[in-house]
């Protein structure tokens, strides 16, 4: 959301910013929707009555956001840089490494993502970091060369003791307040209630985009997604009216009495036999013919579009087999890592304004640390072929390299743990092959 550079956030101001939030929310709600798999299909409704409505759905949606998301932030971040320990226990503290997954799934579904950093309440305080609803929250940004944050917004409903809403609270962040006003409902001016000092030394409710465009993961296939639903339920319905089909007398009549219908119907459900035709009748079934060999191709074409096109593997497919060589895989993801690294270059643009917010807070307390020397770097969570790349690894990469490497493949915690174990086997191992050859040791014999 863009404003004039310098505007503040009056009633009149706000007001206008919610009218045009809202508007968003119907594409919101659509996305979330599908990500939950209450897809469009699902409301499909035909004039008939009789006519089969299977409703299917196949949940594209959450696996490309399930697969986009777990590829880009399955794996914590990695924070390096000089004297910012005060900042890796800060981050253990906020369990930063689960709060940028739910930032990564709200990317993926809506195109954006918003969180509130903020100082927990005495007696302890440290940094704690709040997920937002992109329903729920907008950053108003200016209208310059380079665009900063003016103010945030944040509104939700106010509930009563009993449950009932009544009306709602607006809470508005810019550079040094925390504004709280009241509303009626969203097309009233807000009142203010109070205004309170936040110390973040700019807004602290960052936003997030997924990127350029502010666009889902699946935003762009959302048609390919409907047409794929559509041809699975159709399917379904030309199978049940092939099992529904008509039966068509020739040259007979089976009944004469319209009242006895249901009757004679029931009897040829249950006895299969139908006696007393002329030897000319003809009895047969009027059916549609089914061509599966087409539907099946323009499933798969719907299919590889929907991959195709979000850039999203189906990693199910015949092409994932598992005797695939790992060059072969790094080519059938390749679109993936092109997507993950688009995410993850918006994503480290909003998370150096988490850093500048979170060491406004942390120096006020005396733990402050310098974000412009922390090295953040992202982990692919796929497969990785370790064994083919040993053999260039053991002459290319030190001993601590090669074992933090590892050490996260496996699930090692402590590196330097694994380093000291690591050095003193050898020494072991060292001391043994030297009194082996001093002779201190009778060849053949082990050492106790």
């Amino acid at each position: 959301m863009i404003r004039p550079a310098g505007t503040e956030p009056t009633p009149e101001v706000l007001l206008s910013c919610i009218k045009e939030h809202q508007r968003e929310i119907p594409r919101l709600e659509r996305l979330y929707r599908y990500y939950k798999g209450n897809h469009d299909i699902l409301h499909r409704k035909v004039e008939n009555p009789l006519t089969p409505n299977n409703r299917i759905i196949a949940p594209n949606a959450y696996y490309i956001t399930t697969i986009a998301n777990g590829f880009t932030f399955a794996n914590p971040l990695s924070y390096k840089g000089d004297n910012i320990d005060n900042l890796v226990q800060e981050n253990k503290l906020a369990k930063t490494a689960a709060h940028d997954a739910e930032i990564g799934e709200d990317l993926s579904i809506f195109g954006r993502a918003y969180e509130l950093v903020y100082m927990s309440k005495l007696p302890y305080q440290q940094v704690k970091l709040n997920h937002l609803d992109p329903q729920s929250a907008f950053v108003v940004f200016s209208n310059e060369i380079d665009p900063e944050p003016l103010f945030a917004v944040y509104y939700y409903k106010k509930i009563e003791s009993d449950g009932a809403q009544d009306g709602w609270k607006l809470n508005v962040y810019d550079a040094n307040w925390l504004y709280l006003y009241d509303l009626k409902s969203l097309t009233d001016l807000p009142t203010p209630e109070s205004q309170t000092p936040h110390y973040a030394e700019q807004v602290p409710i960052i936003e997030y985009k997924n990127n350029d465009e502010g666009i889902g993961d699946y935003e762009r296939v959302m048609t390919l997604i409907d047409a794929y639903d559509r041809l699975q339920s159709d399917r379904l319905n030309d199978k049940d009216q092939f099992i529904d089909a008509i039966l068509a007398i020739y040259g007979a009549q089976l009944m004469d009495d319209a009242d006895k219908a249901p009757e004679v119907v029931k009897l040829l459900h249950d006895y299969k036999i139908m006696d007393d035709l002329d030897k000319d009748a003809r009895i047969e079934y009027i059916k549609k013919a089914l061509d599966e060999t087409s539907v099946e191709v323009l499933r798969q074409a719907i299919k590889s579009d929907i991959s195709k096109f979000s850039l999203v593997p189906e990693l199910t497919d015949e092409n994932f087999a598992g005797n695939a060589s790992g060059i072969a895989m790094e080519y059938k993801t390749l679109g993936l890592k092109w997507l993950a690294n688009i995410k993850r270059r918006m994503f480290k643009k909003s998370l150096d304004r988490r850093l500048q917010v979170m060491n406004s807070y942390m120096s006020r307390l005396g733990r402050g640390f310098d974000w412009t020397d922390v090295d953040i770097t992202f982990d692919d969570a796929l497969p990785v072929d370790v064994m083919s790349y040993l053999p260039y690894a053991k002459d290319t990469l030190s001993c601590k390299t090669m074992v933090s490497f590892l050490a996260n493949k496996f699930g090692v915690a402590d590196v330097e743990k694994e380093l000291e174990q690591i050095a003193q086997e050898q020494a072991e191992t060292d001391q043994r092959q030297r009194n082996l050859f001093n002779n201190e040791i009778p060849f053949g014999e082990a050492e106790e």
